[in-house]
């Protein structure tokens, strides 16, 4: 056999040679030094990533481009990786303060508004090819649509097929907003309802061993009832069934509406389940079968020019640029006494995910999207005791978690409230259990209508897998002092003394749970209790019982601060997003004693931006406008 050499070279033979053995201390020694560079290779990588950070920011901020926006266009988004809502895209690696403002989906909202004044603005086109689309997050998205139709310039919207079963037909739902509709021929449109299932494993469990130890407060709190049970409760059904019919009036009315339809028309074609292109066309839910380059050329044409040139699109994200561009300009011409105006601030506080007690470091290393208590009750109190913040929005999106943390949350509040600062809530897909617990002390509260909301219980507990290791073959032996040492033990159930502190334990949280909401609402315990027992409601349904006080987006709770403030509406305050660090890595970084911020000419850079501008909601950066740019899809 014939052994390949390397192509160029060739290896050199090498003397066979007998290590010598090392002394004890020896090996220690090396261990330790082994130990010692391999740590000093990590925190050298990290000084290393953070002046990358650093430097990657930097180049943001100093990025001058140089903005150029037509005396006409169209302005056009694509949608295909859905709605977001401040969403961090490195999954909290690095500190969100550190990244470009995200064009997330009130952001979106915020231009297309802005763009309705515009007379350079001659239509709005929007592609949708994909993504997660949440109700509450649509409903926000077609408002400011809607505004912009209002201005009786068209809009159209294009997707190459409404047939993504996991958008349901949220994604159809947005597209309903507009005047036109295209879709690409063989697409199609599902309108399959919705529905809510749920696995019901108990005698699974039981197969194996496992039983499910849980308490709730009370009927409708059926977050573990798929472990305890077998089928679905009658309180659970009830609540989903009067859930699932809200907010499908809710679709059948604006759909019904905006394509100038009965809604029997919707039901019926919503009872078929798919809609073909050809049928879309003839019921009326597509206008046009054809293309994105196609819709372009036909919404053109209606704007009397077929010439991408004259009539050129530009991207949502570009004009947002541009017009903080334009708007830090005609600041800058002014006198200067006229630039000294000071605008007061409003503090955005999101609370996002499981409310978890301590900082947001549970979330792990590739996320922060774990409410840390710590992280947003300190934020909230900065606000209070901030002279430049004048009122707070509590943005929640959260489907609650620990009491206690919640209780923290919570009186953090009530500390602003005390202060003077008003506490305005605005909720997004979900603000339940935990969720409404930090919003009962808010000033006002505002959900939208298919937001999820109330869950005002109790449920705790844990399995029990004795039985699995009796299967098994496994004994677990120990000694514990205290009658109730091993409580939490997943070795065994709950015995008659831990079944009592159970049912003490959650009767005192739920009784806490039902005065804070009482107090907070200006309820009595007793109309509480009889919206509560663990009940989820839609935003619509909480507004109409009394949890909720209007109606509405982040955007609506924001122009309610600033009105709150008599500074007229948000485009008059200065937002400041809180709070201003968070992430895995910048908690590592701050053991470590690296600090996480931009350079000393950033801040500086960024100090006279804020004290020029009315809002704060504009990245560092601008992007440049290619007039021979088309992103349409």
């Amino acid at each position: 056999m014939i052994r390949k050499q390397p192509l160029f070279s060739r290896a050199v033979p090498q003397a066979t040679v007998t290590p010598k053995r090392r002394s004890f201390l020896g090996r220690v020694w090396g261990g330790m030094g082994r130990a010692l560079r391999k740590t000093c290779t990590v925190i050298g990588a990290l000084i290393l990533f953070s002046a990358f950070v650093n430097i990657l920011v930097f180049s943001f901020a100093h990025e001058e481009k140089k903005i150029v926006l037509p005396e006409q266009f169209i302005l056009s988004l694509t949608l295909d990786e859905g709605l977001s809502e401040d969403e961090n895209p490195t999954g909290g690696l690095i500190p969100r303060s550190l990244l470009p403002e995200p064009m997330d989906t009130y952001a979106m909202i915020d231009a297309i508004e802005r763009s309705v004044n515009d007379k350079r603005v001659k239509a709005l086109a929007v592609s949708i090819d994909g993504g997660g689309f949440p109700m509450p997050a649509v409903q926000e998205l077609r408002g400011a649509i809607a505004k912009f139709r209002a201005s009786g310039r068209p809009t159209i919207v294009f997707s190459p097929s409404f047939a993504d079963a996991s958008a349901n037909f949220t994604a159809y739902y947005l597209a309903s907003a507009f005047d036109e509709i295209w879709m690409q021929p063989v697409g199609m449109i599902f309108l399959t309802g919705i529905d809510t299932e749920s696995p019901y494993i108990r005698s699974a469990l039981e197969k194996i061993g496992v039983k499910g130890a849980y308490f709730q407060r009370k009927e409708y709190k059926n977050a573990f009832e798929g472990v305890t049970s077998d089928s679905m409760s009658e309180a659970s059904a009830e609540m989903n069934a009067s859930m699932l019919a809200d907010i499908m009036d809710q679709l059948l009315d604006d759909v019904a509406a905006d394509r100038k339809m009965t809604r029997d028309d919707v039901m019926a074609a919503i009872d078929l389940g798919v809609l073909t292109d050809e049928e879309s066309v003839s019921k009326g839910f597509v206008d046009h079968l054809g293309f994105g380059d196609e819709a372009m050329k036909a919404l053109r044409k209606k704007l009397n020019t077929e010439d991408e040139k004259s009539m050129p699109s530009v991207v949502l994200e570009d004009y947002r640029d541009a017009r903080g561009h334009e708007y830090l300009q005609a600041l800058m011409a002014k006198k200067p006494g006229e630039k000294d105006k000071k605008h007061p601030s409003v503090a955005l506080v999101n609370v996002s995910d499981m409310i978890v007690p301590g900082t947001g470091e549970s979330g792990g290393l590739f996320s922060d999207k774990i409410a840390g208590a710590e992280d947003i009750s300190a934020a909230i109190r900065k606000a209070a005791k901030d002279e430049n913040i004048a009122a707070i929005v509590l943005r929640i999106n959260s489907p609650g978690g620990s009491p206690s943390a919640s209780e923290t949350i919570r009186h953090a509040t009530s500390y602003a409230r005390e202060k003077g600062k008003p506490v305005i809530v605005s909720m997004g897909s979900v603000a339940g259990s935990g969720g409404y617990w930090i919003a009962t002390d808010a000033s006002h509260i505002f959900a939208m209508p298919t937001t999820m909301t109330g869950s005002i219980g109790v449920i705790a507990g844990k399995f029990d897998l004795s039985g699995l290791w009796t299967k098994l073959g496994v004994n677990w032996d120990g000694v514990s002092v205290g009658e109730n040492a091993d409580m939490w033990s997943f070795n065994k159930g709950f015995d008659e003394s831990g079944t009592e502190r159970m049912n003490a334990m959650t009767d005192r949280i739920y009784a806490t749970f039902i005065k804070r909401v009482a107090e907070g609402r200006n309820m009595t315990p007793e109309q509480v209790e009889d919206v509560a027992r663990g009940r989820v409601w839609t935003g619509r349904q909480a507004h109409k019982i009394g949890l909720v006080d209007s109606l509405g987006g982040l955007n609506d709770a924001l122009d309610y601060a600033a009105k709150d403030i008599g500074a007229g509406t948000r485009h008059d305050v200065r937002i400041v997003r809180l709070p201003e660090n968070s992430g895995p890595l910048y908690d590592l970084m701050k053991q470590l004693g690296i600090e996480a911020r931009m350079p000393d000419s950033i801040n500086a850079m960024m100090k006279t931006w804020n004290d020029l501008t009315a809002t704060s909601t504009m990245p560092g950066g601008v992007a440049v406008y290619d007039a021979g740019l088309n992103r349409w899809k």
